[in-house]
């Protein structure tokens, strides 16, 4: 397939125009709807998406033809988010805030006219509707952004508004203007942002801003939920003293933004395996194939790559990799270090999360009730779907932290042997079915308790059809114990798992079965029946 040096950058940058057209507002697009939407003629649509379905983001429903978003985005995602070094610092301090609160704690940082969320701890009142992380909020319209506008200097202050008025959609009056300018003077008077809702039953949202290493705004925590009525000294002592607090103490951190290159082990599967260029595929569209190859070549294990890194790791000519990094830097997916000469993923990756998490309806479904079973039982809840030798987590609820706290990020993959996750979904097989994927594959140890003896894997596994729910001691994360069960559709349809995961240091695999293997299976078999 011969394509010059032009149509190569127009195709990667149309198959991501396509994947941008999906979201919330629209879940599922047929070829004609991409068309209208991308502006593309229907033959290049077609093309754009067979290609995007060879390379694994875009999904065909074998009845309707309609098409929607995979998993994929989520592992893209799960790159930037567990090798940003903000995120890593602030989520056991979000945990905190939102435990002494009781209210939605958010981390929040900038990007263009817009906040984009970080991370986010739900509250029990979060379960009434999904709110994933990845979500955009205009800066000068919301509580984070005009916490973070109010500490620039008073001169970068009003020409940032004037900046973000101009491009933010709708744009400010001229008195629109002067009130956010009088409303961020008070911000910064008072060192938070109070946006009050307008009844006892709205959202109310208290947020503070939090500095870098070299003192300048970084980011923003929130706190968001229904207050009631509320006197101003219980307002003060309750909601703004804990939100100022946990701003400081970041702040205090000193934290460097650039990201971190996460250790794994060698036979760790960071990298999402490539189509092959079938040159008997008359659809598939090489440059944008191998435009994916690179992006996913961004690892938590290589997190920072030089070009000579990336032209290594895809094998692609150093040409054609600097021409494909060229364009995702264009479309805003990819920054460089003009210092080091290395890139990194920028936060508009958790773009592709959002609209994965938000259009999806297995997630949309799942997400209360993996919320209200946090509340149940008090420990980390995340919900995990099948990935071809994987699992990958695509929700996750944080638990109070304990002194050997970890989270388990959105989109992390690990093997489906290993987990419980995993193997709860394995128990859904029947024996045949089940033996092939035993026998196709090569288990390794994750842990020094992981175990790869087939037959007692196999033993596992049956037991878990038995009982109808899998645990794991230690067997893919070290000092935690996991009881997972699967979600099954009336049809037989296996959607993926709910897994509930603890500390081994308080926690055994006797208790766990003993106090949350009821509450956990009352919500999966309750979920689609």
């Amino acid at each position: 397939m011969s394509e010059d040096h032009r149509s190569q950058i127009a195709a990667l940058d149309k198959a991501l125009t396509v994947l941008e057209a999906f979201g919330p507002a629209a879940p599922d697009l047929r070829i004609t709807e991409i068309a209208a939407l991308t502006g593309m003629n229907r033959s290049s649509a077609q093309r754009i998406a067979h290609t995007l379905v060879r390379c694994g983001y875009l999904h065909r429903d074998e009845v309707s033809s309609a098409l929607s978003l995979t998993y994929r985005s989520a592992c893209i995602a799960h790159t930037f988010i567990s090798t940003n070094h903000l995120i890593d610092l602030a989520m056991p301090a979000l945990v905190d805030l939102s435990a002494r609160t009781h209210l939605r704690a958010d981390l929040w940082v900038m990007q263009g006219a817009d906040i984009v969320n970080l991370a986010r701890v739900p509250s029990a009142a979060d379960s009434r509707e999904m709110a994933p992380i990845g979500e955009r909020l205009p800066a000068l319209a919301s509580a984070p952004g005009r916490a973070m506008l109010s500490h620039l200097p008073a001169e970068v202050q009003v020409e940032r508004i004037a900046e973000l008025a101009g491009i933010s959609d709708p744009g400010l009056t001229p008195d629109e203007q002067a009130a956010c300018e009088r409303t961020l003077a008070d911000a910064t008077a008072r060192g938070y942002v109070l946006e009050a809702g307008s009844s006892v039953n709205d959202l109310t949202t208290i947020s503070a801003a939090v500095l870098d290493a070299s003192g300048e705004c970084l980011a923003a925590v929130s706190v968001s939920g229904w207050l009631g009525e509320v006197s101003e000294d219980d307002l003060a002592s309750q909601f703004v003293q804990p939100v100022l607090a946990t701003a400081r103490a970041l702040s205090n951190l000193r934290i460097q933004t650039w990201s971190r290159t996460v250790s794994r082990p060698a036979e760790g599967k960071d990298a999402l395996a490539a189509p092959k260029e079938d040159e008997d595929d008359p659809l598939l569209i090489a440059s944008v194939a191998r435009g994916f190859r690179v992006l996913e070549a961004f690892t938590p294990a290589n997190s920072v790559p030089t070009l000579t890194a990336l032209h290594r790791l895809t094998g692609l000519p150093i040409a054609t990799v600097q021409r494909i990094v060229d364009t995702l830097m264009a479309r805003g997916y990819v920054e460089k270090d003009a210092r080091h000469k290395t890139f990194r993923l920028t936060v508009k990756t958790l773009d592709m999360l959002f609209n994965f998490q938000m259009s999806n309806r297995i997630i949309k479904t799942v997400w209360p009730r993996l919320v209200q079973l946090r509340d149940d039982c008090g420990l980390r809840c995340s919900f995990c779907m099948s990935a071809e030798a994987d699992i990958v987590h695509l929700l996750h609820v944080q638990s109070h932290p304990h002194a050997d706290f970890h989270t388990a990020f959105i989109g992390e993959r690990l093997p489906v042997l290993s987990t419980s996750g995993g193997l709860a979904i394995l128990s859904t097989l029947d024996d045949d079915r089940l033996d092939a994927v035993i026998a196709n594959s090569a288990p390794k140890a994750i842990t020094p308790f992981t175990i790869t003896d087939k037959s007692a894997l196999r033993r596992i596994i049956t037991t878990a059809r038995e009982k109808g729910y899998a645990f794991t001691d230690q067997q893919s994360i070290m000092f935690e114990v996991n009881v997972a069960a699967p979600i099954v559709k009336a049809d037989g349809q296996v959607l993926g798992a709910m897994v509930v995961s603890a500390p081994k240091r308080d926690w055994t695999v006797a208790r766990l079965e003993d106090e949350i293997v009821p509450r956990l299976m009352a919500y999966t078999r309750s979920m689609f029946s």
